[in-house]
């Protein structure tokens, strides 16, 4: 999902003179790349949905729930008896890892895990420049060009 061409698509599909129709549209796709999930429905499609709700719950790689569409309805269910005090949490999927991808999708860097070290080390480049980005380290220039775009 390019984010530079569903930027110019939904532009180039709505009326020229409303105010500030890029940011309205980075907006928008903030809220859907970041607010939804994708699931597999029973003809093994995979749509995406934004579900009231759900999108407070938090990723952990050893997860204590999990979700998915049963018929029209969208189901979160826990993997076991869960303590009054503990937080429900879901794998948020392959889009986690590595880390420098968590952070470009979902704002955020998950937990490190020594295991997928070599998986985690990326080189980046974004609007002509190189970023070096480890399993412990997103550079901060890196983070304020993103946040920028």
């Amino acid at each position: 999902f390019s984010r530079a061409n569903a930027v110019t698509d939904l532009t180039m599909a709505l009326p020229p003179n409303v105010t500030n129709l890029k940011e309205l549209c980075d907006n928008a796709l903030d809220i859907i790349q970041t607010r939804s999930c994708r699931v597999e429905t029973a003809d093994g499609r995979r749509i995406r949905l934004l579900v009231p709700i759900f999108d407070f719950i938090n990723h952990n790689s050893t997860p204590n729930a999990i979700f998915s569409l049963e018929k029209d309805h969208f189901v979160v269910r826990a993997l076991r008896d869960l303590n009054r005090s503990e937080q429900v949490s879901i794998y948020y999927g392959e889009a986690t890892r590595p880390q420098w991808k968590c952070l470009m999708s979902y704002g955020f860097v998950p937990e490190y895990n020594e295991a997928d070290r070599g998986a985690n080390m990326a080189e980046v480049y974004l609007q002509g420049k190189r970023y070096e980005v480890g399993p412990s380290s997103i550079p901060l220039e890196l983070v304020e060009t993103m946040e920028a775009l």
